[in-house]
């Protein structure tokens, strides 16, 4: 899992990492970000890898902002990102 303790410049916050992927590490950063969550952070999101399987969940300040994918999905072979709208997530 790559280092973002910094995410005071990121407009969004990983909130649940796939068991595939899950250690007690990861863990530890997943209960960082959720310590982060404000009211500013309204989008759900989530990001799956080629076949279609989900990696992770999050909730971004923007609305249909690749930046999750660019940011932090590319780096686990994410190659979509999807947005929660009217009760379904809407790929990007």
């Amino acid at each position: 899992m790559k280092n973002y303790t910094n995410t005071l410049f990121m407009c969004y916050l990983i909130t649940f990492i796939s068991k595939d992927l899950l250690s007690p590490k990861n863990e530890v950063f997943i209960e960082d970000e959720k310590r982060k969550i404000t009211q500013k952070y309204k989008y759900k999101f989530r990001l799956y890898d080629g076949d279609g399987i989900l990696y992770f969940e999050g909730i971004s300040k923007v609305n249909r902002t690749f930046e999750p994918l660019d940011d932090f999905g590319e780096a686990y072979g994410c190659t979509e990102i999807r947005y929660l709208e009217k009760n379904k997530y809407i790929s990007l």
